[in-house]
């Protein structure tokens, strides 16, 4: 397998006409910056488009998240870990048919807000990530980003950011590295929407660990 094996297939909706040159290149050299750091061996699609988003927000990303059985995504891992890191981080996965983490902000939290331990078999993973496990199916589309039409964006990292101005570039990379996967319930909990500790942790959760999670052997999705 090549080093660098990544391919990202950028889909344009330009039917309103807002994806200029700037854009479309500015689109285009995110995805080779993630493109050059991965090996995985795979294809994503991703649609993309400019449109007038709500009030204060630059960029958006339908990341495609999906759950599926934390046993097959261990058959999945097992499958395809060969290197020095991937194969620790199969060591360090749980065997069993569930996963345990820490957690706290949940209307079952004990009283106080301390941490407790909850247990899922459910994995949330995105439709690029299945993909590169060996499970996804073709898509038209595995993720979709937005941008905001109203923010004035530089498109030249490369000689700084003009003052006033936003990094399109580096927003854009930071939205595919949602669709790519870096993606995670904390920020669910941090939010405190949900109404019990019945939380599917990300693939990248199983790599969230703290002090206190890490010496009772689980990954730590609480915050504060």
């Amino acid at each position: 397998m090549p080093l660098h094996a990544l391919r990202i297939n950028l889909i344009e909706d330009n039917s309103n006409g807002l994806i200029t040159e700037e854009v479309r290149a500015g689109y285009a050299q995110a995805a080779s910056l993630w493109e050059s750091v991965s090996a995985a061996d795979v294809t994503i699609n991703i649609g993309v488009s400019m449109d007038n988003l709500s009030s204060g927000v630059i960029g958006q990303t339908d990341a495609g998240l999906i759950g599926i059985e934390y046993t097959q995504f261990r058959n999945y891992y097992d499958a395809l870990a060969s290197t020095p890191t991937t194969l620790a981080v199969k060591n360090a996965l749980p065997t069993g048919s569930s996963i345990s983490f820490l957690v706290n902000n949940t209307s079952d939290a004990p009283a106080g807000g301390g941490k407790f331990l909850a247990t899922s078999s459910v994995v949330g993973v995105t439709k690029a990530q299945l993909k590169a496990l060996g499970g996804g199916q073709v898509q038209a589309t595995d993720a979709s980003i937005q941008f905001s039409s109203t923010f004035a964006f530089d498109f030249n990292p490369n000689d700084g950011i003009a003052a006033g101005k936003m990094d399109f570039v580096g927003v854009a990379a930071h939205e595919i590295g949602h669709a790519l996967g870096f993606i995670s319930a904390v920020d669910y909990v941090d939010l405190g929407i949900f109404p019990s500790s019945l939380i599917n942790p990300t693939t990248l959760d199983m790599l969230r660990y703290s002090n206190d999670s890490f010496a009772q052997g689980v990954p730590d999705l609480s915050v504060g």
